[in-house]
C-alpha cells in the first residue's frame, strides 16, 4: 500500500511567513464578520461611524450623524421651567464627537460606492490587515524575526484586536496608525526582508 501524504509547507522567508500570518488574520476577521457581526445591527459609535462616513462621502463634512438622520429633542432645565428645543431631521450640526480619521477612511470608500453596513464592515476587515503587517515588521526591527512573527500572530488572532474590524470601530485605524507612528518615532520602519 503506497500512501502519499500531503504536507503543508511554511514559507521560508520572513516576508512569506508574514504574508501567511496576514492571510490567517484576514480569515479570522472574515469569519467573525460572516458568522457573527453581519447579522447584528450597528449601534452606538459603530452606527455613528457608518452614518458619518456616508455623510462625509456626500460632501457634508463632519456633522453629528444622529441629529442629521433622526433629529432630536433636547430638554434644558431652566430656573423657571424646562426649555424644549426640537432639532429637525436634516440638521447639519458640526461635530468633533468621533475621531475624524476613521470617518474619513470609511468616507473615502463610501464615496466609491461602499455605503451599506455590510460593505463598510468588509472594508473595515480589509483595513485591519495592515496592523498585522506593521506589528510584524516592528517586532522584527525591535528584537528579531521570531519576535516579529509572534507579534504578527498575536495581532492576527487576538480577539480584542480583530473584533473591532467586524464591528466597524475606530480601533481598526488606531491600532495600525499607532503601530506605524511608534515605528516611525523609533526610526524602525524598514521593508520586509
Amino acid at each position: 500500500m503506497n500512501t502519499v501524504g500531503t504536507r503543508i509547507r511554511l514559507p521560508e522567508t520572513f516576508k512569506g511567513r508574514l504574508a501567511a500570518i496576514t492571510c490567517l488574520g484576514l480569515l479570522v476577521r472574515l469569519a467573525h464578520l460572516v458568522l457573527i457581526a453581519a447579522d447584528n445591527p450597528l449601534s452606538g459609535d459603530a452606527a455613528a461611524y457608518h452614518l458619518a462616513a456616508n455623510l462625509f462621502a456626500d460632501g457634508l463634512g463632519f456633522p453629528e450623524p444622529f441629529r442629521y438622520y433622526f433629529g432630536a429633542i433636547d430638554v434644558i432645565p431652566m430656573g423657571t421651567g424646562d426649555l424644549v428645543v426640537e432639532t429637525p431631521i436634516g440638521h447639519l450640526e458640526p461635530s468633533a464627537g468621533h475621531p475624524p480619521v476613521w470617518t474619513t477612511l470609511l468616507g473615502a470608500f463610501a464615496f466609491l460606492g461602499f455605503t451599506s453596513v455590510l460593505q463598510q464592515q468588509a472594508v473595515s476587515v480589509v483595513l485591519g490587515a495592515p496592523a498585522i503587517i506593521l506589528m510584524g515588521i516592528l517586532g522584527r526591527e525591535v528584537r528579531s524575526e521570531r519576535v516579529g512573527l509572534l507579534a504578527a500572530i498575536a495581532t492576527a488572532v487576538y480577539a480584542f484586536i480583530w473584533v473591532n474590524d467586524g464591528l466597524m470601530m475606530a480601533e481598526t485605524a488606531a491600532i495600525a496608525v499607532g503601530t506605524l507612528l511608534t515605528a516611525l518615532r523609533d526610526g524602525r520602519v524598514m521593508p520586509p526582508r
